[in-house]
């Protein structure tokens, strides 16, 4: 009977400690599974976060063209409008010369706004750009 005892102690303390063995790796087993999950969900939040960043470039660009060809359209009504009054000045002899000039000195004035309201879209599209695009992390 002693023998048997043996056995019996042997076979309990190997169920004990494979059972001690089983608990650890399932508990090892959901806490990977939790850190899985955590890690999934990191890399969703990083890829909205990278999508709301295309996104907003997009729209950064599309509203720089908008108030490129805004600014396109306004100085060509702006010429056309300007140039009835500065057409009568220069038929006419005695104010021919110096509405030539005051014309000429209009035109480049606004064509220098109308060219800095588009440049000024410009650059801020490329600033966010370049802005979004220095601060990005990997996705993991």
């Amino acid at each position: 009977m002693k023998g048997a005892n043996a056995l019996t102690l042997l076979a309990a303390g190997g169920t004990g400690v494979a059972a001690h063995r089983m608990w650890r790796s399932n508990k090892e087993v959901k806490e990977i599974e939790a850190e899985a999950h955590r890690h999934e969900a990191y890399v969703r939040e990083l890829k909205s976060f990278s999508d709301g960043r295309e996104e907003l470039v997009q729209r950064t660009e599309t509203t720089a063209a908008a108030v490129e060809l805004g600014a396109t359209v306004a100085k060509f009504g702006h010429h056309a409008i300007a140039a009835i009054p500065f057409t009568i000045l220069e038929a006419i002899p005695a104010t021919r010369y110096p509405t030539i000039a005051v014309h000429r000195t209009h035109d480049v004035i606004a064509d220098g706004a109308y060219l800095a309201a588009g440049r000024a879209a410009q650059a801020f599209s490329v600033w966010v750009r370049q802005s979004l695009s220095a601060n990005r992390e990997p996705l993991v």
